[in-house]
This record gives structure tokens, sequence and C-alpha cells, in this order.
């Protein structure tokens, strides 16, 4: 039946010498065992070789972000309990959410984004904004569009004005999220980023 899912997406980090063991592993069976159109990793595999993991919520595409827009912040508190940190990423990058109108708007983008800030507060998780670069230069963008063009109607990005994924200074991501007030966008740019890390 798991082929019959839509995926989605995650963020996987090793934290240790065993977890980086599991994290190949994972990877081998996405290759081997669970290829499908792409490979993928069933929950319940994520679940058998967890140790010495840390797994985020990823982007728009993860089921915290799709929870948060559908069913509103206690479904969406309800699924991050199962992650070990909450992903936020620049405004561009749910552009094509805005697009498809899964958010009204950016002023509702912004509800959310700070709405994913109190769950993480109330679960004592740390809230990260993750730049979610596809590519380094601003102009490199011509190079995604051309990759994702190759793929015809197979991707539904096809169908979307590309967001702009370019990676992102720490000045220009604290300028990006201002709209939270200095203190949190220190925190959830620069402090929390350095938590995740030294774990």
């Amino acid at each position: 039946s798991w082929q019959h899912e839509r995926p989605k997406h995650a963020t996987v980090l090793g934290k240790e010498q065993k977890g980086v063991k599991n994290l190949y592993k994972l990877i081998s069976a996405s290759n081997t065992q669970c290829l499908f159109r792409q490979p993928r990793v069933l929950r319940s595999l994520l679940n058998q070789y967890r140790e010495g993991l840390l797994i985020g919520t990823g982007d728009s595409s993860g089921e915290f972000w799709e929870g948060l827009e559908r069913k509103g912040k206690a479904f969406a508190k309800q699924i991050a309990t199962y992650y070990d940190y909450i992903e936020i990423q620049p405004l561009a990058a749910y552009s094509i959410e805005l697009q498809r109108e899964m958010i009204r708007d950016e002023g509702r983008l912004r509800e959310l984004i700070k709405q994913a800030i109190a769950i993480g507060e109330e679960l004592g998780k740390p809230v990260v904004v993750t730049g979610d670069a596809h590519y380094l230069n601003p102009e490199d963008a011509i190079y995604r569009k051309i990759l994702i063009n190759s793929q015809g109607g197979a991707n539904m990005l096809n169908r979307y004005e590309l967001p702009a994924l370019h990676f992102r200074t720490t000045q220009e991501l604290l300028d990006e999220f201002s709209f939270l007030g200095a203190d949190i966008a220190q925190q959830i740019v620069v402090h929390n980023t350095n938590v995740v890390a030294d774990m």
C-alpha cells in the first residue's frame, strides 16, 4: 500500500557513528526495498533504525506543515511529537503553497510560522530556520529550472513559478524573519541552529 501513498519530506541527520550507520541502512533500503518512482523510507523502517538519528519536520511537503496548513495547530502539534526539531524555511520556499492556494496569503503564512514556533515552545523542541537551499547563488536558479523542465509532467513543479531557493546568509534570514521580532529571529536563525548542530 505504501506505493499508493504520496511521500512526505523529512530531514534525517546522524548524531553519532551509530546514527550514520543507521542512516546508510535507510538509504540502502530506500533504494532496494522501497523504490517506487523514487527512493522512499517507510515509517516502520525509520522507527527500526531511529537510534542515533535526529529527525526534522522537513519543508512544506512534510507531514507537519501539511497538517498545520490543512488541519490546524492541535493536529500539527500531535504530529510534531514524533520529530526532534521543527523546521521553518524562508518565506519564498512556501511560494508554491501560496500559488496552489493551500496557504491563503502571506499574512496567513506568517501566522502559520508563529504557530509552528508556539508548538516548538509547548513541546520543548527547537524550532530552526533551515534554508532549503537548492543552489548557491540566485542566478543559479536557471539550472534547477532546466532540471525540473526536463522531467516534464512527472514533476508537478512544472505547473508553478519556482521559488528562489538560493543559499541565504545569516543576515538575510534574520531580515526575512524580522516580523517575529529581533529576539525570536535570533533564536530560530542562530541559537536553535547551533542547538541542533551540537546534538
